[in-house]
């Protein structure tokens, strides 16, 4: 959602969160810098499912 601002006779929309459901959210992004290494524990199985405990990741799906 949006909050809508008028700023100097401008109008701002301001994007913000009203609420999170940890059960109904289903995508997300997640940006991560890894300094151009990634490291050796990551693992991508046949079901496009992702894990590395050095990245903090335990059931990523790739879609």
């Amino acid at each position: 959602m949006y909050k809508e601002v008028l700023e100097e006779g401008r109008l701002i929309l301001l994007p913000r969160v009203n609420d999170i459901n940890p059960e109904t959210v289903r995508n997300a992004h997640r940006i991560m810098d890894v300094d151009g290494q990634l490291p050796e524990d990551l693992k991508i199985d046949e079901n496009n499912i992702v894990k590395s405990e050095v990245l903090d990741i335990k059931n990523l799906i790739i879609i």
